[in-house]
Parts: C-alpha cells; structure tokens; sequence
C-alpha cells in the first residue's frame, strides 16, 4: 500500500509542478518575467550543456538593471529559445526523459 501511495504521489507532482512553474514564470510585470525566463533558461542550457545566447543574457540585464520597461514582444526571444532545448530533452533516452520529467519537472 506504501509503494503505491508512493508512486502516486511521485506521478502527481510531476503536473502540478509544471503548472506551478507556468503560474510563476506568467506572473509579474515583463521586467520580472524576463528574469524569471533567464533563470529557466540558464537551467535549460546547463542540461544541455550549451551557452546561452548572448542577445538573452543583454535582455536579462536591461530587465534587471535599466529603467527601460520590458514589453511582452521583448519576451519572445525567451520563449522562443526554450523551445528548441526542451525538444531536444524529449529526444533523450527514456531513462534520462523520465528523471528530467517526475524529478527534475523541466518539461
């Protein structure tokens, strides 16, 4: 009964995990997000094993540095960028896909 109970739980997390990511990097002005975008980017690229590119790293510091407001087009560049590591990341081996989901929850 533990083991399934257990299993449960581990399987669960897994979704409200990503929605709990979702939610924070959503939520705040654009200079915020732009930040927390950087911050999962930089995690994205560290697995990867990959540099990020340098037109993210001068949006991450204008974000957190410059009075300039960031605009939700300024994001793009982020979100556009997360995608290809994330979909390299599923074309990993099943035992790798499976930590990088239940553990690590990056997709």
């Amino acid at each position: 009964f533990i083991t399934v109970c257990l299993l449960f739980a581990l399987l669960a997390q897994y979704p409200a995990r990503l929605r709990i990511r979702e939610t924070y990097l959503n939520t705040g002005d654009p200079n915020t997000r732009a930040i927390k975008h950087w911050r999962f980017a930089c995690r994205l690229a560290r697995l990867m094993g990959q540099p990020l590119p340098e037109n993210l790293q001068e949006l991450a510091l204008r974000a957190k540095f410059s009075q300039h407001k960031l605009t939700e087009t300024d994001l793009l560049p982020f979100k556009l960028y997360q995608n290809e590591p994330i979909r390299q990341l599923r074309c990993r081996p099943w035992w790798q896909k499976v930590c990088l989901k239940l553990f690590w929850a990056v997709y």
